[in-house]
């Protein structure tokens, strides 16, 4: 394979491997606010609880010896997230959300809060995390992290199943019901509060499988919720806030941008640009770039 497309493809499968992390990490804040017009900010902790959480297991040798039992672990690792998430929202979120002010405030001070937490005890090191796949795959002529692989998989059959599950379940149709019309949906016999406590549970669940899956190829560091913070309101805003297909469309196209930016400006360059984009986003089309009907 001649030098250009060898590149070329190393680029493609470097953008569908982001773009993976980034659907992962923004589509429960998609849900979240789509189901109940709720801006999450804590949505970045959850990232960095599951990323800990990876590396806590493995430290205290549950994560298992082979590739099954450590994605075994970090499905338990994100369970426990979204555990954790449920009782965040009835403690926190709920009593926050009639006011814009102090869910914001509160979503803020709550991240500063865990990341000093995780500051006191582990310090500013960073910690490292064993992969669930060691080594490389090579497509074609291109070796690939096994791990970044194991990430598009992930995500692959995750948001398809999320996709069926809002489309083909009772639970489905009360998140959109809920998204729709609160009043309507409360005549309908759909109690919004719980939906939306399981709709927070299932996005914890999700940001801290990505901050599992996400910790063996990046420094676990306290202040790992800015960038999943960040990463989430770009993705959202660029897809259109509420909207699940416009988010999956914008994580893999942020990814692909960044790739390439990085590919040709460095990494510094790649991460104001995605800045820019989500600026760009809100000043020309404040509904996204793609909303869902």
């Amino acid at each position: 394979m001649h030098e250009p497309v060898t590149r070329l493809f190393e680029l493609l499968t470097l953008c569908v491997a982001r773009g993976s992390l980034y659907a992962l990490i923004a589509v429960g804040f998609a849900l979240v606010f789509g189901a109940g017009r709720v801006l999450n900010l804590f949505h970045g902790s959850f990232f960095l609880l599951g990323a800990y959480g990876a590396y806590v297991v493995g430290a205290l040798g549950f994560a298992g010896s082979n590739a099954g039992e450590r994605l075994l672990a970090a499905v338990l690792v994100a369970s426990g997230v979204g555990i954790f998430a449920l009782i965040y929202y009835y403690l926190v979120l709920r009593p926050s959300a009639a006011s814009w002010l102090r869910l914001v405030t509160t979503g803020l001070a709550a991240n500063l809060l865990v990341a000093e937490v995780f500051r006191a005890y582990y310090g500013t090191r960073s910690a490292s995390v064993q992969p669930i796949v060691a080594g490389t795959v090579r497509i074609g002529s291109v070796n690939v992290l096994a791990q970044e692989v194991v990430v598009a998989v992930v995500a692959a059959v995750l948001l398809a199943a999320l996709g069926w599950v809002l489309t083909r379940t009772l639970w489905g149709a009360a998140v959109r019901a809920v998204a729709q019309d609160t009043f309507g949906a409360r005549l309908m016999g759909i109690n919004p509060a719980v939906t939306l406590a399981l709709t927070v549970t299932l996005a914890g669940a999700l940001a801290g499988l990505a901050g599992a899956l996400a910790a063996p190829t990046r420094i676990v560091r306290p202040d790992m919720w800015s960038f999943a913070l960040l990463k989430a309101l770009t993705v959202v805003i660029v897809g259109g806030i509420g909207s699940l297909r416009g988010t999956c469309m914008a994580a893999y196209g942020l990814g692909a941008i960044e790739v390439i930016a990085t590919a040709w400006l460095g990494e510094t360059a790649a991460e104001l640009g995605g800045v820019l984009i989500a600026v760009a986003a809100l000043t020309i089309r404040p509904r996204g770039v793609v909303a869902d009907a």
